[in-house]
């Protein structure tokens, strides 16, 4: 697991380990995150050599959860967002071709290499067509993965993850929301999109489960959308986490989105549901739930 540190790669080894696989942990850090629950190696795998990692571990799959996570951030520094993103990922694909390993890539790419998609729910042959550096980023990332599965034969899955909440989770529309509203300086809650944007939302649990199942998936599909396949409404969040929160706090939408955010995501989840069967994520009151009952008592 690359960015064993992170939100979403802590999380994958978490419930990796619970449902008996080893994990070994790859970050920058020179010690793992709180919790985890394997081996740790400190690395920068945008330039490291990860061969005798991979020959010493010989793990069936690598997660890549590390790289950039901010569109914001990729507008004041695209390059170095870029850098990050593809130097990384192209780092574990060669390291996997030099080693001659079988193991499978799995690649935690992004709904942002879509933009604002013409139709929904937008499932993955849709046209590409990103909003930010970062969404590029993520999409010349996925073209790396198909380059090294037809002309190496490495082993690559790309999942575009859409919006992923959870208990660990500092940032975005969730976790802003649940700022405000528990901020007794506060008297109303400012956001600066609006209300009517719809976005599709998977708790971090969830997407765990799913990207381990297609680790060891027999013929996954090469690229997936890891949503939850129900469109929500920025709207909607706030009443939720009003409910749960207890707040009567009004909200005040700016109407002025942020640079490289679409109007509307939601995702055609069928290629997901027939790779993992019974998988069922949570309901967004559930996911919300689950977080609002932590953060309640940071």
């Amino acid at each position: 697991m690359t960015g064993s540190r992170g939100f979403i790669g802590s999380e994958i080894g978490r419930y990796a380990a619970a449902a008996g696989h080893v994990v070994l942990g790859v970050s920058r850090a020179s010690q793992p995150g709180p919790g985890w629950p394997g081996g740790h190696r400190c690395l920068d795998v945008v330039d490291a050599d990860l061969v005798p990692v991979i020959d010493d571990f010989r793990p069936d799959a690598i997660v890549h959860a590390a790289g950039p996570a901010s569109v914001s951030d990729s507008f004041v520094a695209p390059a170095a967002s870029f850098r990050a993103a593809a130097l990384g990922w192209t780092n574990v694909l060669e390291s996997l071709r030099r080693s001659g390993s079988p193991t499978r890539a799995v690649l935690l790419s992004s709904a942002a290499v879509y933009g604002q998609p013409a139709v929904l729910p937008v499932p993955e042959d849709a046209p590409c067509r990103p909003l930010s550096p970062y969404g590029y980023s993520k999409l010349v990332c996925e073209l790396l993965a198909e380059q090294y599965l037809r002309c190496f034969s490495v082993d690559a899955v790309v999942c575009r993850l859409f919006s992923v909440v959870g208990p660990a989770q500092r940032r975005l529309l969730a976790w802003e929301v649940f700022r405000q509203l528990a901020d007794p300086a506060l008297d109303v809650v400012v956001l600066r999109g609006t209300a009517a944007s719809v976005r599709d939302y998977l708790h971090v649990g969830d997407a765990a489960e799913a990207i381990v199942a297609l680790c060891h998936a027999v013929d996954p599909p090469t690229r997936v959308n890891v949503a939850s396949g129900r469109g929500a409404t920025v709207g909607e969040v706030v009443t939720t986490l009003r409910a749960l929160t207890e707040s009567v706090k009004d909200c005040t939408f700016l109407m002025e989105p942020g640079p490289g955010d679409p109007d509307m995501w939601q995702a055609e989840v069928s290629t997901l549901r027939r790779a993992l069967g019974r998988w069922q994520p949570r309901e967004l009151h559930e996911a919300l739930a689950d977080c609002v009952a932590h953060w309640s008592n940071l």
